[in-house]
């Protein structure tokens, strides 16, 4: 493997830990998981998987 290809991989990574913080954070607040999902531009049962 290439070093951008390891590089491209790492940003992703790295995008869908921030989104799943975020979406942890909200639902500590309570915010619903509708809420969330809409804001973030996952799916409801994505948010479910990561906050439940």
């Amino acid at each position: 493997m290439g070093v951008q290809f390891r590089e491209s991989v790492d940003k992703r990574r790295q995008f869908r830990e921030q989104i799943r913080f975020e979406a942890g954070e909200r639902f500590e607040q309570g915010e619903r998981n509708a809420a969330i999902a809409k804001d973030l531009r996952v799916s409801e049962r994505w948010v479910e998987r990561r906050t439940g």
